[in-house]
């Protein structure tokens, strides 16, 4: 669990690493229009998130978040993976999947709540009412964990 702010943790994670790539600030109007695209809300640190940095990849870790071009369907992009996911599994239409751990797990928000756990689903072993478990208990505390595993 961590105390720190999303801000902090992006400022981090630029800071504490040449190795950080991200895609940037968004627009809010952007960031609207990709919520806008999947059906939901994102909850309110990924939303901070995702307006800061637009994704991040660092080391091995690569954040899914909100691109420059909505329609590019390859990583990092949390409009691709969605709808993939929701195309290929039954991901329930609430979840944004916002990493891939390389194994089975998706990490994924639940959209319908202001500040979700990072909870875990897992392709076509996970059915849509299935009680997830949970990685991390914030997206803030996601980040965290992300940055400290990759040395940042």
């Amino acid at each position: 669990m961590t105390d720190v702010s999303v801000e902090a943790l992006c400022e981090r994670a630029l800071a504490g690493s040449n190795r950080a790539q991200h895609f940037g600030p968004q627009a809010p109007d952007h960031v609207l229009e990709a919520e806008r695209l999947l059906g939901v809300s994102f909850p309110s640190d990924y939303r901070q998130f995702v307006t800061l940095l637009g994704s991040l990849v660092i080391g091995p870790y690569e954040i899914k978040g909100v691109t420059p071009d909505h329609t590019d369907p390859r990583p990092p992009g949390v409009i691709g993976a969605t709808v993939s996911a929701r195309q290929s599994w039954p991901l329930a239409e609430r979840y944004l999947p916002i990493y891939f751990d390389g194994g089975v797990d998706y990490y994924v928000l639940d959209s319908r709540l202001e500040s979700p756990a990072v909870e875990i689903w897992r392709p076509g072993g996970t059915r849509d009412g299935d009680v997830l478990e949970v990685a991390h208990v914030s997206f803030a505390a996601f980040l965290h964990w992300v940055l400290i595993s990759a040395g940042a």
